[in-house]
């Protein structure tokens, strides 16, 4: 049970990764490496906005009407080559821009709605994006990534503006991508193997609790029936004969409780040998099967309520379905079918019964104790005499 519990866990925790893994890539890993890439660009970046003030100091608040200083943009272009910026843009607090290395930039307005909040937390602001590039404008025709930073520019706490740092992480991206892609191949095995092992944890509780189920059946078998005839054994009649005691309680039908013996026994043994002699136990008990299937006037129970309870002693339950069922009735029946077989069979043996008829009934109960020395006190006076017959034939020839 524990081994089939720790398969299931296996196989729902493998289930689930494998669900789990693609979503846990597109919204949690590779976001992160973007994370990663901005936070490592805006260190970069920082400094580089830090270092284009240091060496000019601008102390009133840039505007369109005041043109920055020569010595100040000229700072601005070396930065841009030095550090690889593919693009910069100047803003005055409000948003305007009075300076582009795309002179197409200038005079628009941001419509960034983070920017004025920028010079109240002090914080930069950036994000990924990409851009297609004009071959007319000497740049290559294909799309390339950039990280775009915000940067405000403060002095004494007054904000006098803001820079726009266009950063290419073009190769880092790539890169990126390519690791993103390795980790799609390696990870397509791995959730095929996953997704096998669960599959074959499965199989295998699957299969565990089918062999469970057949031992639990076999062991049962096994502790109730005979293992010779395939009848109950006296544990499983005596199961049986309590269980249906209480239905018959219940209702109005009385029940017959019918033992039986094989007769010299012990001499077909003695004579043919114990494989003999189990044949003989196995006919006898296809006699009484056929007996009370076949029956009209007692029915056999579903429960296959007959059984092998000693060596050579059998006992049946069987329902009264009519009057005429009586003791004497039931007896000759068995009889006839013994007869019969005798007439038929080319064995080297003869088989005779004694049998023992109790009769229950629920208007007159007793226990299942007292029902069974009834009836195999009865069987027992019919051996009795059965033997004396013999003895008295045997005297008279």
């Amino acid at each position: 049970m524990f081994r089939h519990r720790i398969l299931n866990i296996i196989t729902i925790v493998s289930i689930i990764i494998v669900f789990l893994l693609p979503f846990y890539s597109k919204y949690i890993l590779f976001p992160a490496y973007n994370s990663f890439l901005i936070f490592h660009a805006e260190e970069i970046l920082k400094k580089i906005g830090h270092n284009m003030v240091a060496h000019n100091q601008i102390t009133r608040p840039i505007n369109l009407d005041t043109p920055l200083p020569k010595d100040f943009l000229n700072d601005v272009e070396h930065t841009m080559k030095t550090n690889g910026l593919w693009k910069v843009k100047i803003f005055t607090p409000d948003g305007i821009i009075v300076y582009s290395t795309d002179p197409e930039d200038v005079g628009n307005l941001t419509r960034k709605e983070f920017f004025p909040e920028m010079f109240k937390d002090n914080k930069m602001r950036s994000h990924i994006d990409f851009k297609e590039f004009n071959e007319e404008k000497g740049f290559y025709n294909k799309q390339n990534y950039f990280i775009e930073t915000y940067i405000p520019i403060k002095h004494q706490d007054i904000p006098i503006g803001a820079f726009e740092i266009y950063y290419d992480i073009t190769k880092i991206k790539e890169s990126l991508e390519e690791l993103k892609h390795n980790e799609q191949k390696i990870m397509g095995p791995i959730i095929l193997l996953l997704l096998a092992g669960g599959i074959f944890s499965s199989y295998l509780a699957h299969r565990n609790m089918s062999e469970l189920k057949r031992s639990k059946q076999k062991f049962k078998e096994l502790s109730t029936l005979d293992e010779l005839t395939g009848l109950l054994n006296r544990r499983g009649f005596l199961i049986q004969l309590e269980q249906q005691l209480k239905i018959i309680n219940r209702g109005n039908k009385s029940v017959f409780l019918i033992f039986a013996d094989l007769n010299d026994f012990k001499q077909i043994n003695d004579k043919f040998g114990h494989e003999v002699g189990d044949e003989a136990l196995k006919e006898m008990a296809k006699i009484l099967n056929k007996t009370f299937r076949n029956a009209d006037i007692v029915g056999r129970f579903d429960n296959n309520a007959i059984g092998r309870i000693g060596g050579d002693e059998f006992a049946i339950l069987a329902t009264q379905i009519n009057d005429t069922a009586d003791s004497a009735t039931i007896h000759a029946r068995i009889e006839a079918n013994v007869t019969k077989w005798n007439e038929e069979s080319s064995a080297l043996y003869k088989l005779s019964l004694s049998c023992g008829l109790a009769l229950y009934s629920p208007d007159s109960p007793c226990s299942a104790a007292e029902l069974i020395h009834k009836a195999d006190s009865l069987m027992y006076q019919q051996k009795q005499k059965n033997k004396r017959g013999r003895y008295e034939n045997s005297t008279t020839s």
